[in-house]
């Protein structure tokens, strides 16, 4: 009870010059700040030393080995913990630097045996990694909440501009006509008739001569990465993959050329491959291939393996090699795990879908073969080409009605229109076409 009174007179001491009517709130005060009732106060004050010795040690084991992983989290950190330290976290805590030294490297032990444990790792598989599982998530996350954008949506989100560090230097270069015809001119001798009807027609109707080599004006021995963004064909941007070409420069002691390819639906194949393979051309001017390497992620990878057929088929001088990361090369679709939900694949299972816009879907055959009928006929100067529509017609009926060969929907006789030039309207020479309960059925829409 002796202690008992201690603390009661130094509760009292703090409020000796208050008047006795505020006595009670002073004291009212003090204990909500406290968080004690007086009864506690009085146990916690009869409790005995070595109980109390016991209490701690029991608390500290539960907490240390908990603070022990945030400390060891932080320390993996140091740039914020260095950061602390300015903002002046010694003299909020009243600590030397010395105390500082050793509060930093108490779990350095603890630090290095976690270091050597993480290696382990590292002789399994990427899945075994947690920061592979939280990559697979952010990257599915993503994809599906740019399912409920447009596609231009989303090509202006992942074509946003990102700094680079000061000590990486970053020069833009223009890709002269001449490589860009260049590189036309080699896929339409790779594609062939067949594939230059498929894809639209000829871009370039010019027979060029062979690439000049120009002079070597850098030095030739130098290495460099030319690297091809993934994407899907259709989003990404050089600036989007801006941090992993500055690792691989840095990793490999060399420069790293990333062309900014045009992309898809704006600019269908083989425009972004024509992009790629002119930036090859150039790099051939300027120093030998042997001191080129090409690397792509994804779809990236995909297009570097389209760029090495081609300059293999078309006798270019190839690269002294590739890196292929996680390439997409069966645009088929063949294989059964792309059907499946399974947990290891960032890629949708129903591919990729997105909120309608002016550049996706495309119109399919019939709704090119509209367009061309009602340009036709308001080429002649028939007013009542446009309304009704064919096409508000077809969306009214989607089936496909019998009509005579030589009408439209509404019966009507079609002019035959002139013939347009091939590059004016793309065609598309093979439909797939499945048996479905005995009928042939042809598969019009079928988009990626």
């Amino acid at each position: 009870m002796a202690t008992t009174a201690h603390r009661t007179l130094s509760i009292r001491s703090d409020a000796e010059n208050i008047p006795p009517e505020k006595d009670t709130v002073m004291h009212t005060e003090f204990q909500h700040r406290g968080g004690m009732s007086p009864e506690d106060v009085e146990f916690l004050a009869s409790f005995p030393d070595e109980r109390k010795k016991e209490a701690v040690r029991k608390v500290d084991l539960r907490l240390v080995p908990m603070l022990v992983q945030l400390y060891l989290m932080a320390y993996l950190d140091k740039t914020n913990i260095g950061n602390a330290k300015i903002e002046g976290l010694p003299k909020t805590l009243n600590i030397s630097n010395i105390d500082y030294n050793v509060a930093v490297s108490i779990f350095f032990i603890p630090f290095v045996l976690a270091e050597y444990l993480n290696r382990q790792p590292l002789k399994q598989k990427p899945t075994a990694h947690l920061s592979y599982d939280e990559g697979l998530h952010l990257v599915k996350s993503f994809l599906q909440f740019a399912s409920h954008h447009t596609v231009e949506e989303l090509q202006a989100f992942t074509a946003q501009w990102v700094p680079h560090p000061q000590w990486v230097r970053v020069d833009e270069i223009t890709i002269a006509d001449q490589l860009l015809e260049k590189a036309a001119a080699l896929l339409q001798a790779e594609l062939g008739e067949e594939g230059i009807a498929r894809v639209g027609g000829r871009r370039v109707d010019r027979d060029e001569s062979a690439l000049p080599r120009a002079q070597k004006n850098g030095d030739p021995g130098k290495r460099v990465m030319l690297y091809v963004h993934g994407g899907a064909y259709f989003f990404g941007s050089v600036d989007e993959h801006r941090y992993q070409m500055q690792r691989h420069a840095r990793k490999l002691k060399a420069r790293v050329f990333a062309p900014k390819y045009r992309l898809a639906p704006q600019f269908p194949f083989p425009c972004g491959l024509q992009d790629c393979i002119a930036a090859y051309l150039y790099l051939l001017t300027i120093q030998e291939p042997n001191t080129i390497i090409l690397a792509g992620d994804s779809a990236g990878g995909g297009m570097v393996m389209s760029m090495l057929c081609t300059l293999r088929d078309q006798g270019i001088p190839l690269p002294a090699g590739a890196i292929l990361i996680s390439p997409w090369v069966d645009l088929t679709h063949s294989f059964p795990s792309v059907a499946g939900d399974t947990p290891f694949d960032y890629i949708p299972s129903s591919g990729f879908h997105h909120k309608p816009s002016r550049a996706w879907p495309p119109p399919n055959e019939d709704d090119l073969a509209m367009m061309e009928e009602q340009a036709a006929k308001k080429k002649k100067g028939d007013k009542g080409a446009a309304k009704p529509s064919t096409l508000e017609a077809k969306q009214g009926n989607p089936f496909e009605l019998e009509t005579p060969e030589g009408h439209d929907a509404q019966g009507d006789p079609i002019a035959k229109p002139e013939a347009p030039l091939e590059a004016d309207v793309p065609k598309t020479s093979v439909l797939l076409s499945v048996t479905i309960n005995g009928k042939l059925t042809t598969v019009k829409d079928q988009i990626q």
